[in-house]
């Protein structure tokens, strides 16, 4: 008897992590925008450059675009970004950018981590919980994605001219 007892509290305590909600990040945590000026540059210029990085960026197969409309300057698709919490991993995330004159708004929104193909298997997709460290990495990759974009835009056409 006196085993049971103690045995009865492992086991309430096991069910109780087993059904704790769990914390997944918020649309707010996932998503990063930032608007960005290229003084200088037309909005045909901008987005041809916009096509140029996702093209360099994102080759392997790391990007599916879904639409391209240079009339109304917007470029929306899927991108993996890498993940800089583990290496050989991705952050699956959605991306929109959009031009007029001489602005650009990027949408980063963050959809799932994914891992590397494993054997056999297409790979293992991980959640994105809403702890700090974990959403702090996510972030972190998104922003080094907005300045690697802000960089080629500026700096793709140096000798071209404005």
């Amino acid at each position: 008897m006196k085993y049971c007892i103690p045995m009865v509290f492992l086991t309430l305590a096991q069910m109780a992590c087993l059904t704790a909600p769990v914390n997944m990040a918020t649309q707010e945590q996932r998503t990063m925008e930032k608007t960005l000026r290229f003084d200088g540059y037309r909005k045909q210029q901008i987005y041809d450059r916009s096509l140029q990085w996702i093209d360099t960026t994102f080759i392997f197969g790391k990007a599916h675009i879904e639409c391209r409309d240079p009339d109304e300057g917007r470029i929306t698709g899927t991108v993996m970004i890498p993940y800089h919490k583990i290496p050989g991993y991705y952050i699956r995330t959605g991306l929109e950018i959009d031009m007029k004159d001489t602005r650009s708004r990027m949408t980063l929104t963050a959809i799932n981590v994914s891992g590397p193909p494993a054997y056999d298997t297409s790979g293992v997709d991980l959640e994105i919980y809403g702890y700090d460290q974990e959403v702090r990495a996510v972030r972190t990759s998104m922003h080094d994605m907005i300045r690697s974009y802000s960089d080629y835009v500026l700096n793709a056409g140096k000798n071209d001219e404005r």
